[in-house]
């Protein structure tokens, strides 16, 4: 399971090196979402909307086929996992991350 985690007002064009230190900002997302799931409403998340979608692998693959002036060659079809994954909230409207999951 992931949950949602991002940090408000993050304007970096790589934000995962600024965002991991403000995880336990009054708040966060992480922080709401860490406090739900260590007093055993984890269970909560995903009515709230804090879920994030699961990390997928980035792929590469070959063409399959390639248009010549001799007419179309069928190649073989080649992908390959890349070691790199792919963070579905990367772009998240920034609107959407807010700092408001304080608990009242």
């Amino acid at each position: 399971m992931r949950f949602r985690a991002e940090v408000a007002g993050t304007h970096n064009v790589t934000p995962w090196f600024n965002d991991h230190s403000h995880y336990y900002n009054k708040g966060s997302e992480a922080l709401h979402n860490i406090t739900e799931i260590t007093v055993g409403h984890g269970d909560h998340l995903a009515r709230e909307g804090m879920l994030a979608p699961h990390r997928a692998e980035e792929r590469i693959s070959s063409p399959t086929q390639i248009r010549t002036p001799f007419g179309t060659i069928p190649l073989p079809h080649v992908e390959v996992t890349t070691p790199a994954t792919v963070d579905p909230e990367w772009d998240r409207p920034g609107d959407s991350v807010t700092s408001d999951h304080d608990f009242k």
